[in-house]
């Protein structure tokens, strides 16, 4: 018999291997099954956990020839996942822009140091305080901000600011001017600096005093919320 000879121009065709099903209730998905092919038949199912799902991915990757790309970390990113970037960012000196009887009014003061919560997909915003510039851990004590338009708990009142399209790292300083350079319209937390005082009043009268350097807040006028782990994964 003649071995039949294979045209080297023949262009090979992908064949179906496996099928991923979606099942949810209503508009959440809240579970994945493969489906091996066979015959052009899906078999049977078995479930696959969202972890696994990457590792498909990253499979079809490396079978078109590609290669996922990685990147060098800045020294305070804390968190870089598939839906959530967290970063933290030491005080820093800084104008702290508001409205007061009508009028914009500014200047420069020594903001806390930060930690950034935002989610990649959701956008879900989030800003706490940390009481030192060291890097924090799971363990390290997190406070309200002590600015007007911050909620008790993270929450933030983005007002006429808005975020990247892109959540990501290179865009991690255009997140963080969403709070630094806004003009803070009201206060929405009374629990922000103890003794009840608003944030909008506590800074004015802080520069009124003409201090040599821009005003500050301590430790002791923070209002703490809980710790660094436990409210991420309040999210």
């Amino acid at each position: 018999m003649t071995p039949v000879k294979q045209d080297p121009n023949a262009i090979a065709v992908a064949a179906p291997k496996l099928a991923l099903v979606f099942s949810g209730l209503g508009d959440n998905l809240t579970s994945v099954a493969r489906h091996d092919i066979a015959d052009g038949r899906l078999q049977v199912g078995t479930v696959v956990a969202p972890e696994d799902l990457l590792e498909l991915v990253l499979s079809v990757l490396e079978g078109r020839g590609a290669k996922p790309k990685s990147e060098l970390l800045p020294a305070n990113v804390l968190v870089n996942s598939n839906d959530k970037l967290v970063w933290y960012q030491p005080s820093r000196i800084a104008p702290f822009w508001h409205v007061t009887n009508g009028e914009r009014c500014g200047f420069n003061i020594k903001w806390p140091a930060m930690v950034f919560a935002v989610g990649k997909l959701s956008k879900q915003f989030r800003c706490v305080a940390l009481a030192s510039d060291e890097r924090p851990d799971a363990n390290s004590p997190v406070y309200d901000l002590p600015m007007p338009n911050a909620y008790h708990g993270g929450g933030f009142c983005l007002g006429n600011a808005t975020l990247p399209r892109e959540i990501s790292v290179s865009t991690m300083a255009g997140i963080e001017s969403c709070v630094y350079d806004a003009v803070k319209t009201h206060s929405s937390n009374s629990q922000a600096i103890k003794g009840g005082e608003t944030p909008t009043s506590y800074w004015n009268r802080k520069a009124k005093a003409r201090p040599k350097t821009p005003p500050s807040i301590t430790k002791r006028d923070l209002t703490k919320i809980g710790l660094l782990g436990s409210w991420l994964a309040s999210a």
